[in-house]
């Protein structure tokens, strides 16, 4: 069984991402939507979860430290942003995010950090 990745916010992560995982054979889950989410989560049980740093329905500060408290809190939560801050570094922490990647520039460690997190199909 493939290795699953949940992208929230799915038109905000890069096309590149997507293309590329799934090119490697991961199970591609999409949530647009906090309902989706919270199924996807539930459901699919998802090896890695990947958000924009910067969504546009919801705080994903808010639902990180959401799955932190929850029976998910061990999956890793890796963030993705166009423009790194030192502010979004520290509230990213602060809500339990695994790791930022500022994208396109590091898709090749955000690619390595999913493989060692995820393993490989």
């Amino acid at each position: 069984m493939a290795p699953k990745i949940l992208l929230v916010h799915p038109s905000r992560c890069t096309p590149e991402l997507d293309h590329s995982l799934s090119g490697q054979g991961y199970e591609i889950l999409r949530a647009d939507n906090g309902l989706r989410f919270v199924s996807q989560l539930e459901v699919e049980n998802p090896d890695v979860i990947i958000m924009d740093s910067r969504p546009q329905w919801s705080d994903s500060h808010t639902l990180c430290s959401a799955i932190r408290s929850g029976r998910f809190h061990h999956k890793p939560v890796f963030f993705l942003s166009n423009d790194i801050t030192e502010e979004e570094c520290r509230t990213s922490s602060n809500c339990g995010c695994t790791q930022v990647f500022q994208m396109p520039r590091q898709m090749p460690a955000l690619m390595r950090r999913i493989r060692e997190c995820a393993g490989t199909p």
